[in-house]
């Protein structure tokens, strides 16, 4: 028997194919109006295609309408690198929804981590218990390319929303500190607060220049923020584009009200026990070196030509 595939609505296909229409699937529907198929055969198939590749979705064993759409959220959600859903993806009322839903239907184990780790360990679950399947879809030339998701290639590409929410949330904490009129650059602050967050051979680097310019009364070390790359920070700063290859994140960093496709500074982390860290902050200019470690290695070469064995 053949597959029927229609492209109607989301909600008025489960309806007649008597699944129901959850908030989930309602919100989805919402967002993405025409750009879901269903196919009714032993089996509800869900496709996302927002043009001619696609996520695929099925469910396989014991799983119920609230789960089957609540997969389907969070694989979007956290898992998604379409630009379709990349305004979709930053609307904090959906990253409300989309925690609710890792809470609502998750494990066991995925109730000890949060955000959007929780998320991604609910949809490796689901994928690890062969509860549900996905695949990547590709049409080109009127033939149907499937490729099935594996597990491990859904957590390298849900490394990109651990890695935005991990630069989101330190620019919330970091900008208001940046902006305040404190004895010490923000950046020796940030140090000193929250060690953690960053490498620490970047660490050592910006502990080392500072007490290198404590020490002279010339400049000879940084002389500007070098985690907002600048000397009168914005009130806010956004995340833009977040890449992931191997184990590296690069996120760009722009002021609020800049153009969306530039940036000023790219900041550079790795995971490091499962837990993000700053391993260095590249700047978008054409002044060499461009990166913040290379700046410090170039500052204490020259302080030591300068001063060699004092001030």
């Amino acid at each position: 028997m053949l597959a029927l595939i229609v492209r109607i609505t989301l909600l008025s296909i489960f309806c007649s194919a008597g699944v129901k229409a959850t908030p989930e699937f309602q919100d989805l529907e919402k967002a993405f109006p025409k750009m879901f198929s269903v196919y009714q055969d032993k089996t509800i198939k869900v496709e996302f295609c927002p043009d001619n590749t696609c996520y695929a979705f099925e469910s396989t064993r014991n799983v119920s309408d609230e789960e089957f759409a609540g997969f389907i959220y969070l694989y979007l959600f956290y898992s998604s690198n379409y630009v379709y859903t990349e305004a979709w993806q930053k609307d904090p009322k959906n990253a409300l929804m989309a925690a609710g839903i890792a809470s609502k239907i998750s494990s066991k184990s995925c109730r000890k981590v949060s955000g959007a780790e929780a998320g991604l360990c609910v949809l490796n679950a689901y994928i690890a218990e062969k509860r549900v399947k996905i695949s990547d879809v590709r049409y080109d030339e009127n033939e149907r390319v499937v490729t099935p998701v594996k597990q491990a290639v859904l957590w390298a590409t849900g490394q990109v929303a651990t890695c935005r929410t991990f630069v989101e949330a330190f620019l919330k904490w970091y900008v208001p500190l940046a902006l305040r009129n404190n004895k010490e650059p923000a950046s020796v602050l940030a140090i000193r607060q929250r060690p953690a967050i960053f490498s620490d051979k970047l660490r050592k680097s910006l502990e080392e220049d500072r007490k290198a310019q404590e020490q002279s009364e010339y400049i000879v070390g940084i002389d500007f923020d070098p985690l907002l790359s600048s000397q009168d920070p914005a009130e806010k700063y956004l995340v833009g584009e977040v890449t992931v290859e191997d184990v590296k994140c690069l996120a760009d960093i722009r002021p609020a009200g800049a153009a969306p496709e530039g940036w000023d500074v790219r900041a550079e982390a790795k995971q490091s026990g499962g837990e993000w860290r700053f391993t260095n902050f590249h700047y978008n200019t054409d002044v060499m070196p461009r990166d913040l470690l290379s700046i410090l290695r170039d500052l204490k070469q020259a302080r030591s030509v300068r001063r060699p064995g004092g001030n």
